[in-house]
């Protein structure tokens, strides 16, 4: 549980990004998906755009002035901060409900493990 910083609840796979200048980790945000990161700040906006207006983003760290929340609001998209632990909870292809009202993320489903 987090704080739900918008009145949106959304599902999608998760694209935990660390770093806002590793490509390799944004070539995974498709529209419609989950971004988990510890904290945002203003270079993250064009990430956090990616997701689309179906998307979502979780943070570790954030609450309602947040640069993430604020965004969050702007884009129409669920938001859930304050998640301790978040990016280590979910990896990359989970597929998750993110309730942006209720401050809930929940697992669905998760990836699919790929053999080595």
């Amino acid at each position: 549980m987090g704080i739900g910083e918008t009145p949106f609840i959304t599902k999608g796979r998760v694209a935990v990004v660390l770093d806002p200048h590793n490509t390799q980790a944004i070539a995974n945000l498709k529209p419609g998906s989950v971004l988990i990161t510890k904290t945002t700040d203003p270079t993250w906006a064009p990430i956090i755009t990616a997701v689309g207006g179906k998307g979502a983003l979780v943070t570790e760290i954030g609450g309602p002035l947040a640069h993430g929340a604020i965004v969050a609001r702007d884009l129409g998209i669920a938001c859930v901060q304050n998640v301790p632990g978040v990016t280590k909870r979910f990896k990359t292809g989970d597929l998750i409900e993110v309730d942006g009202k209720n401050g809930a993320v929940t697992l669905i489903k998760e990836a699919e493990q790929t053999p080595n």
